[in-house]
């Protein structure tokens, strides 16, 4: 095979493989991408138009062909002038020219398959970038960069610090577990309430609040929600740091990482007329006990304490979601929210 025929035969090939791509309808539009997981207050991340991209490929590449077979062009009809004669440096020549001609009109006839096919496919529109934005964090805890719903007061603050925390005459009526000890001011106002209300309330003498969750990064809201994954998956609980692997929100759309949720039981400190249901919140207690009333650790006494204790935290501000006995918060979709006496 000669080498005019294999250049002919390649680029007629090379030619048909583009129109073949280019064949291919594409539908400019643009696609608008949700985040699962929040970063600050984020908007849409929109699609910068892709089919528009590739219209812009196709475009430069049909450009590119017409100047290089007008070089071509230009660049053998100079060996043509300068042949001298020589017959085979002519024909090498024509050949050459008639390769850029061919593959010109070959160029031309794509655009105008394609727009008889849809204008849109090599139609003009202009390009968009894609944008992110984003908030500035409402606190220095990554647990504060959240999606959806901000609280009225997003400055977190600490009940356990001499500076900001409780007064020293509530204290003596709380016991905090929580390794992030932080609520926003909306939070620790109900939170006061509810410690003046074991105070005050000869019901409640002799209970103390126990708070075994707070606020919670988002890397504590992973970890919980993979453990309630992989027992939702496997039918069984890892055990360890997972717990009981008890129901959990998505990272990023729980209220605990807003400051707006407390985990609370309470506990007789000796005397109280409530007995501990400290030691009982799990989802299976919860159903067994709660909800259908039964199971060898499920009392009269237990299921008794623990309305009164959703009573005293509905008083003093709280809402309590209904599948978790022991998760208070302020705010939230009133759909999940459960009165003292309803667990389900």
């Amino acid at each position: 095979m000669s080498q005019r025929t294999t250049f002919l035969f390649t680029t007629r090939r090379a030619i048909t493989v583009m129109m073949l791509c280019l064949s291919i309808p594409i539908v400019a539009t643009a696609q608008t991408i949700t985040l699962e997981v929040g970063i600050g207050a984020t908007k849409g991340l929109n699609d910068p138009y892709l089919a528009n991209y590739i219209v812009k490929a196709y475009e430069f590449i049909v450009g590119s062909i017409g100047i290089v077979a007008a070089v071509m062009i230009m660049f053998n009809g100079f060996r043509w002038v300068t042949a001298g004669g020589n017959s085979e440096a002519i024909t090498v020549a024509k050949g050459g020219v008639t390769n850029a001609i061919i593959g010109l009109l070959i160029a031309l006839m794509s655009y105008v398959l394609l727009n008889t096919i849809n204008p849109a496919l090599v139609g003009y529109a202009e390009l968009e970038q894609s944008t992110i934005e984003f908030r500035e964090p409402v606190t220095t805890s990554t647990a504060a960069m959240l999606s959806g719903e901000i609280s009225d007061d997003p400055t977190l603050i600490s009940y356990m610090t001499s500076e900001e925390g409780l007064p020293s005459d509530l204290k003596p009526y709380l016991e905090n577990q929580a390794s992030e000890p932080h609520i926003t001011q909306t939070t620790f106002d109900a939170l006061s309430s509810a410690l003046k209300l074991l105070r005050d309330n000869a019901e409640y003498q002799g209970m103390k609040l126990v708070i075994a969750s707070a606020n919670r990064s988002l890397d504590t809201q992973e970890r919980l929600w993979a453990c309630y994954q992989s027992k939702e998956t496997t039918g069984s609980c890892p055990g360890g740091a997972c717990g009981t692997c008890n129901q959990a929100a998505k990272p990023g759309k729980s209220r605990h990482g807003y400051g707006n949720a407390l985990d609370i039981s309470w506990k007789n400190t000796g005397g109280g007329k409530y007995v501990t249901t400290t030691g009982y919140a799990s989802s299976s207690w919860h159903d067994s006990c709660m909800v259908s009333q039964s199971g060898s650790n499920c009392t009269t006494n237990l299921r008794n304490s623990v309305i009164a204790l959703n009573t005293m935290m509905q008083s003093a501000g709280f809402s309590r979601i209904c599948i978790e006995w022991w998760h208070h918060q302020i705010g939230g979709s009133s759909d999940s929210l459960c009165s003292p006496g309803q667990y389900k």
